[in-house]
């Protein structure tokens, strides 16, 4: 999956690409409001970041987590992580 999909396309990837027509509208507008749930949380935990990479770490593990629930490819294609401020795993 490409790492700047859509919230449609991921949807589609993780519900086995199956096509809309097989899918209930509300079991996609429940899938959105979970995304969106998860982005908001990534961005109050972004807001917590003081800068100093020692404290934050627990704050940035819990930023990881949740973008990989977002973007699973990021595991193991770090490089696909929309966010500028990634770490590249200290890479």
């Amino acid at each position: 999956m490409r790492h700047n999909a859509s919230k449609r396309q991921r949807y589609d990837y993780l519900t086995g690409c199956l096509p809309l027509k097989f899918i209930s509208i509300k079991s996609y507008f429940f899938y959105l409001r979970i995304m969106e749930n998860i982005e908001q949380q990534i961005a109050d935990l972004k807001s917590q970041l003081t800068g100093d990479l020692f404290s934050d770490l627990e704050t940035q593990q819990k930023i990881y987590e949740l973008k990989k629930v977002l973007n699973p490819a990021i595991e193991h294609a770090p490089e696909t992580d929309e966010d500028d401020g990634c770490l590249y795993c200290g890479s």
